[in-house]
């Protein structure tokens, strides 16, 4: 079932839901849904359709509990090919997979939803208003236990571009103190978030 927003046809999260359950875990849905919430709220803040937020945020991470050669195969029908950091890290493929099956198997077309989905994991330069809120979403909804609340609350309090930048930096610390590498996307959408 789908509805019309924004000239776009967008599948209802009703529909999602039901692809959802089969595809993940009870924990991995129930902190979709966080993200999906968080997301809309976040969207309604910056005068963007709440349900153009939720359904993204839904959405993130539908590829995230299948096996790697499978996310890798839906991940490449983007076209973007793989760089040496996601043949070594797998999982990074998940947000690209996730896009292109809710393409495929929902009919979305919203390209900016795909955006967000596909650039949740890293993060890309030149992101979107909507990337930009699943991004930081899925980093700051009220489930994940690495982050002291106050600070939580605090990061949610400010501008979506320094909210990416911060979420971005606790990201790489968190990567350095166990000497993981950063994408570059990551490195690149950090740096136009500083200059800008």
């Amino acid at each position: 079932m789908c509805i019309a927003i924004s000239n776009a046809m967008i599948c209802t999260t009703e529909a999602l839901e039901q692809l959802l359950e089969k595809a993940l875990g009870q924990e991995r849905l129930c902190h979709s849904r966080r993200v999906a919430e968080l997301a809309a709220e976040l969207c309604l803040a910056h005068d963007l359709e709440g349900e153009r937020g939720e359904l993204a945020g839904l959405a993130h991470d539908w590829a995230r509990e299948l096996p790697p050669e499978r996310a890798r195969e839906l991940a490449l029908r983007d076209g973007r090919g793989e760089s040496i950091l996601e043949t070594q890290y797998p999982v990074l493929l998940h947000g690209r997979a996730a896009a292109v099956a809710l393409r495929e198997n929902l009919g979305v077309e919203d390209a900016e939803i795909l955006e967000a989905i596909a650039c949740h994991v890293t993060g890309c330069p030149g992101m979107g208003l909507i990337a930009k809120i699943v991004f930081v979403a899925d980093f700051l909804e009220p489930g994940r236990g690495f982050l002291h609340e106050g600070i939580r609350k605090g990061i949610l309090t400010m501008d979506i571009n320094r909210m990416t930048l911060r979420v971005l930096e606790e990201i790489f610390s968190y990567l350095r103190s166990r000497q993981r590498p950063i994408a570059p996307p990551a490195l690149e959408l950090a740096e136009e978030l500083r200059i800008s």
